[in-house]
């Protein structure tokens, strides 16, 4: 049986990164700015919602990234875990590939993450850092999987014949090509994994 390579992406697809963000934002400028009648997510960038400016942006991240890595304070979506471990179980082999870099995380991005997924017991291959072009990545390292929130690393890997998985959300739910699929949820996931792949299907929650 051919050996099965799943790539996944971090931020919004294994963990709540811009809900994390927008928390720290109110909780910094709620005092300090207007906020907006109606907080939209859809911007994707909370910079842009609280209108900050470059420097407020570059020392929100910097205390931001410092206070999640110093208090472990992100958490992965609900199931992931489960989902990972019993398809590592099952032989797939598990790359996680983010564009994060060091900027924002003491040149230790890999090292934190490696120990962020160690602390919630989420299984794994590899680990690949300050990947910006995810479709070439998963060309040249044989990936049959992207799993990711951003179309806009899943459409070039759709026009190389790279089969995706979009975990679906305001800024990416107009997409549409044969190659993709959309997920709620990380069961859902699950489901899609085995059916692209013909494994077999193992119930994650027995009542």
């Amino acid at each position: 049986m051919k050996k099965i390579i799943i790539g996944i992406d971090v931020d919004d697809c294994v963990c709540d990164t811009v809900e994390m963000d927008y928390a720290c934002a109110y909780n910094c400028y709620k005092n300090l700015k207007q906020l907006p009648p109606n907080i939209d997510k859809t911007y994707y960038d909370v910079t842009k919602t609280f209108n900050m400016t470059p420097e407020e942006a570059e020392d929100f991240y910097k205390t931001e990234k410092q206070y999640i890595m110093k208090n472990n304070s992100m958490y992965p979506r609900v199931f992931v875990k489960e989902v990972l471990n019993i398809l590592k179980k099952q032989g797939v082999t598990i790359y996680f590939i983010t564009a994060r870099e060091g900027r924002f995380w003491n040149n230790k991005t890999k090292k934190f993450l490696v120990k962020w997924l160690k602390s919630f017991n989420i299984k794994f291959s590899k680990v690949f850092c300050n990947v910006l072009n995810k479709a070439e990545f998963c060309k040249n390292n044989n990936v049959d999987l992207l799993i990711e929130d951003r179309a806009e690393y899943v459409m070039p890997a759709n026009k190389l014949g790279i089969p995706s998985i979009l975990i679906k959300n305001t800024y990416n739910n107009t997409y549409s090509h044969e190659l993709n699929h959309f997920a709620e949820s990380w069961l859902e996931v699950y489901e899609l994994v085995c059916k692209i792949f013909n494994l077999h299907f193992e119930p994650l929650i027995n009542w």
